[in-house]
């Protein structure tokens, strides 16, 4: 075999393979380049052959100047994704010229489930972990709210006082609230025994009503009459406790916030929207604002709203999420209540609160 037909044959085997091999020289030129290597870049063998290393391949040529010959790096596409490739680089001498050679391998759909795989052993260990540090953080605020009832039942003819208490009190509702967000994973959606669901909404919003107010921020709640329900009320609570202070936060003075629960009578199912005109999501932002520990917010954890999902998933309902820049965010819960059915307004009025 003459050494045109070795080449020709080295070449078939590497245009056979499904990795990506590059070939570059001392003066670090692209010598030889496969198909599959090409592709990984999003690019052709015309556009990379004979070229600079550095013009297509600068993760390797930077490797190389410094002495690493195995690695992975992320490397941006020209569609404006990227691309994590691992790579190994080995030198040998071609045709009495040293040379290097690398292999490239696509490890992105490894890397993305090793990224979901850590994310799942996060939210176990935060789910592990949460009842204590939530049950040590709701004892004391507790017993501060205790306190606060018996001195504003005590001193009640100090009317001064009695609306600093109020306030006080309303914060620590709020905390106690928020400990309730957190233990979300701990907790399950469905009970076995039967929960006043809309009271625990209008409480909520009853709360969450004066930071509204501080933000100039008008909270529209609209609670249709409807039945106990086998739902969790707590859960229920830190649920509209999560999506509310969303909505709030994703708001500017003189926006709104609605929220709206009733059972949806063609399917006796039960429905939560909790609608903004804030800021809306963009695309991107959207996609991944349920994922763990994902946030824009500057003071964010990124763990509310991958909660909320987890309990709602959990609880065989449905989460939907809209949301477009500058039209704010719609999200809406429906939960599978099949023996349900709502009362009658025959005798009595439409529960509507208002917090403006």
């Amino acid at each position: 075999m003459s050494a045109y037909e070795r080449a020709d044959a080295m070449a078939a085997i590497a245009e056979a393979l499904d990795a990506g091999i590059v070939v570059f020289d001392a003066a670090r030129v692209v010598r030889f380049v496969n198909t599959r290597a090409c592709g990984l870049l999003q690019r052709t063998v015309a556009q990379v052959d004979g070229t600079a290393l550095a013009q297509h391949f600068a993760f390797l040529d930077d490797a190389r100047l410094a002495g690493v010959v195995k690695d992975q790096r992320e490397v941006p596409l020209p569609d404006g994704s990227t691309v994590t490739l691992a790579f190994s680089i080995t030198t040998t001498a071609i045709a009495d010229e040293p040379s290097h050679v690398a292999l490239l391998q696509d490890v992105t759909p490894k890397r993305k489930m090793q990224g979901e795989r850590d994310l799942f052993l996060q939210l176990a260990a935060v789910g592990e972990a949460m009842p204590t540090v939530l049950h040590e953080l709701r004892n004391p605020l507790s017993a501060v709210l205790s306190a606060i009832e018996v001195l504003a039942d005590e001193r009640r003819e100090d009317e001064a006082l009695r609306d600093e208490l109020q306030i006080i009190e309303n914060e620590v509702r709020r905390a106690l609230l928020g400990i309730e967000g957190l233990g979300l994973s701990s907790r399950s959606l469905r009970t076995v025994s039967e929960d006043d669901v809309g009271e625990a909404i209008r409480t909520v919003c009853h709360i969450l009503g004066a930071r509204a107010r501080r933000n100039r921020i008008e909270l529209d709640v609209q609670i249709e009459p409807m039945p106990k329900l086998y739902l969790d009320a707590s859960a229920m609570r830190a649920l509209v406790y999560n999506l509310v202070t969303n909505a709030i936060h994703a708001c500017k003075s003189g926006a709104k916030v609605r929220v709206r629960a009733q059972i949806e009578p063609a399917t006796t199912d039960f429905e939560l929207t909790v609608e903004d005109t804030g800021s809306g999501m963009p695309p991107e932002v959207l996609a991944r604002c349920t994922q763990l520990f994902f946030t824009t917010k500057r003071s964010g954890s990124g763990i509310g709203l991958a909660l909320c999902r987890d309990l709602v998933m959990r609880g065989g309902a449905d989460l939907d999420i809209v949301s477009a820049v500058g039209a704010g965010t719609k999200v809406r819960i429906t939960v599978p209540v099949p023996h349900c059915r709502p009362l009658s307004n025959t005798g009595r009025e439409e529960r509507r609160d208002t917090h403006p």
